[in-house]
């Protein structure tokens, strides 16, 4: 089997080696471990993205142990901008704010507005969902500076022949898979909310929205344990939360989120900058 090659200048020997254990056929992971060597973990990192523009196949991860999360995730998506494994998707990823946040919310794919304005849930589903987070506390913008918005698939798959927008192929959720991963290892959250039964089937099995939506899930992935809480997709074109059980269950959901101690850490701010602003008023 062919092995990729040091490119792009990069001129570390532990460079070369990292690289001559990935395949350029089929998909691996490699995760290297840095403790040490600054120059190191950017060279590998240039040489990271110019392996997923010329092979796809190898999914490459670097975690640095010197590195604060913050800087981690902003290399992180530095790199996931840079991603172009799924020749079939039409869009590049569309990306969130880079909060490195305990609660985690993973959407499905973005839509064809997303894409253009590039952010997730930036367009009708948005809407309905940020008017339901505003039911337990938080609104659009405090809720895109504080959660870590992620996906399933981060490009947009297209429409289908019939209409509708396409659902992304096996291949493609496995293609985008290691970005969900490191996102998790960087952020550690305490809280994920899957959004759409598709988002959902990443951490448990699901068969009917009924049976998990409106219930507390123990969750874990790439080593890191979480509370999941599955919510419906907020899409116009889903009617399962109008209808019972969805509307029982979709309430029962949110109060779980709202009760939770990583949601409460996220919203607590809103309630210390609103008893600042009284205090400051009333000694004025």
């Amino acid at each position: 089997m062919p092995f990729a090659k040091c490119a792009m200048g990069c001129t570390s020997p532990l460079v070369r080696t990292a690289l001559s254990t990935v395949p350029v056929h089929g998909s691996t992971i490699l995760r290297v471990y840095v403790t040490h060597d600054r120059r190191f973990v950017r060279e590998l990192q240039v040489a990271i993205v110019w392996l997923d523009i010329r092979y796809h196949s190898a999914h490459v991860q670097v975690v640095s142990a010197m590195q604060r999360p913050q800087t981690t995730l902003l290399e992180h998506q530095d790199l996931l901008s840079h991603c172009r494994r799924c020749p079939r998707m039409q869009s590049v990823p569309v990306i969130g704010n880079p909060v490195v946040s305990g609660v985690l919310l993973v959407g499905q794919a973005p839509g064809p507005r997303e894409a253009a304005l590039g952010r997730p849930f930036a367009w009708t589903a948005g809407k309905m969902l940020f008017k339901w987070f505003g039911e337990i506390g938080i609104d659009e913008e405090a809720f895109r500076g504080r959660v870590y918005m992620a996906a399933v698939c981060r490009c947009f798959p297209g429409k289908r022949p019939a209409g509708g927008d396409r659902v992304p192929d096996p291949d493609e959720v496995a293609n985008c898979s290691s970005w969900l991963d490191a996102e998790i290892a960087i952020n550690k959250p305490k809280l994920v909310i899957p959004v759409g039964k598709l988002a959902i089937q990443q951490f448990m099995p699901v068969d009917k929205l009924d049976a998990v939506v409106g219930q507390l899930h123990k969750g874990k992935r790439n080593g890191v344990t979480f509370d999941l809480a599955p919510l419906p997709h907020p899409s116009g074109a889903s009617t399962w939360q109008h209808v019972q059980p969805g509307k029982t269950l979709l309430p029962r959901a949110l109060n779980l989120i709202a009760s939770h101690p990583a949601w409460k850490a996220i919203t607590t701010k809103d309630t210390k900058d609103t008893k600042e602003s009284r205090t400051k008023n009333e000694t004025r």
